[in-house]
C-alpha cells in the first residue's frame, strides 16, 4: 500500500530531479565521484596496483579509470599516490 502511494507521488523523473536538486549532480556522476574517492583512499593507504584498484572500485577499463581520475584530481593515479606518500 505504501509503495503504491509513493509510486504515485514520486515518479521516476521526479526522483531524478530531487536527486539533482539536493545533491547538485546526476546519480551517475555521484557514483563516479564516490568510486574515485574510494580509489584515492586505496592509492594512499595500500600498495595495490592501479589496475587492481580500478577494478575494485567498479571501473572495468583501467584507461577510463585513469582518465576520469585525472579529470577529478588533476593528477594520474600514480602521481596522486606519489604526492600523498
Amino acid at each position: 500500500m505504501l509503495y503504491n502511494i509513493v509510486k504515485q507521488l514520486v515518479q521516476e523523473g521526479t526522483a531524478l530531479n530531487l536527486f539533482r536538486n539536493v545533491l547538485n549532480t546526476s546519480p551517475v556522476n555521484y557514483l563516479i565521484c564516490y568510486r574515485l574517492r574510494k580509489a584515492a583512499l586505496l592509492l594512499t593507504n595500500t600498495e595495490k596496483k592501479v589496475s587492481a584498484i580500478s577494478i575494485e572500485t567498479g571501473f572495468s577499463n583501467t584507461d577510463y579509470f585513469c582518465k576520469t581520475f585525472k579529470r577529478m584530481y588533476s593528477l594520474t593515479p600514480t602521481e596522486y599516490r606519489n604526492v600523498k606518500k
